[in-house]
């Protein structure tokens, strides 16, 4: 479909368009109440304005500016190669299942960004990737199907450059002993920690050391014990103190230079 003005859709149904549109000066916009599904290659230079109801980019829109205005939702699982604008009062929402939306360009969010996580067959996520600069700003709504664990982490934004933050962020509830980790949030990344210490990795160094590295919560203490006999309590009078510190943002990799000493070690990490 070929135009060289402006193709304006109103309507309150749904509509699936997989033909290209193209145009070299040609513009798209969309109000009403009803969802529109683009898919196919389309290539009209114009702007794409979404005034209301519900626009899915299912296939590309090699185009100029997106702008989503109050009221209406931009989502879908293609590819948007123009800068794409997220006004007070819009949504973003990919679709009904996980889904990746590439933005290559510039992506400014001002309204509500809706995104899904889930640990049914192992950890996915909705995924916003290919942006340029992403401004992040409004609301961010999280919503999860299965059962989340901790360690799982979610990579929702990827762009070569982020700035500003959410005003606000509602996710979903967790089990007990975890927590929403947000500290990489301003990298575009959630993670589900744990309200006790995680080892993440063991190792044994060409040294004969021993390399542990564990993360907790952010600002907690925590000690690192170490004992011949696991049997031994408590831990606090049998077990030997080799470190002391506070958690950080990042894991903590902890080296047992005596290990080569030890037939056998255990160890324990407790808070504090």
């Amino acid at each position: 479909m070929t135009n060289s003005g402006t193709l304006a859709y109103n309507h309150s149904d749904s509509i699936v368009n997989d033909s290209a549109i193209s145009g070299t000066t040609g513009n798209l916009t969309h109000t009403g109440t009803g969802t529109l599904a683009l898919g196919g290659a389309n290539t009209y230079s114009g702007t794409t304005v979404v005034n209301g109801g519900t626009l899915l980019v299912t296939g590309s829109l090699s185009t100029g500016a997106v702008t989503v205005n109050s009221g209406a939702t931009l989502g879908g699982s293609g590819t948007i190669g123009g800068a794409v604008t997220m006004n007070s009062g819009s949504t973003l929402a990919l679709g009904a299942s996980i889904s990746t939306l590439t933005i290559n360009n510039v992506l400014n969010l001002g309204g509500t960004t809706v995104m899904k996580v889930s640990h049914v067959a192992g950890a996915a996520n909705d995924s916003i990737t290919g942006v340029t600069t992403l401004t992040f700003g409004g609301a961010l709504n999280v919503t999860a199907t299965g059962t989340l664990q901790a360690g799982d982490s979610f990579k929702l934004f990827t762009a070569t450059t982020y700035f500003g933050s959410f005003a606000s962020t509602n996710l979903p509830a967790l089990g007990p002993g975890l927590f929403w980790d947000t500290s990489a949030l301003g990298s575009g990344t959630i993670r589900v920690g744990s309200t006790a210490p995680e080892i993440s990795s063991f190792k044994l160094l060409a040294s004969g050391n021993f390399q542990l590295t564990f993360s907790g919560p952010n600002g907690a203490n925590y000690r690192v014990w170490a004992t011949t006999n696991v049997a031994l309590k408590p831990v606090t009078n049998t077990w030997t103190l080799l470190f002391n510190s506070t958690f950080g943002p990042s894991p903590v990799t902890y080296t047992d230079t005596q290990a080569p000493n030890f037939t056998r070690r255990f160890y324990l990490i407790s808070m504090p």
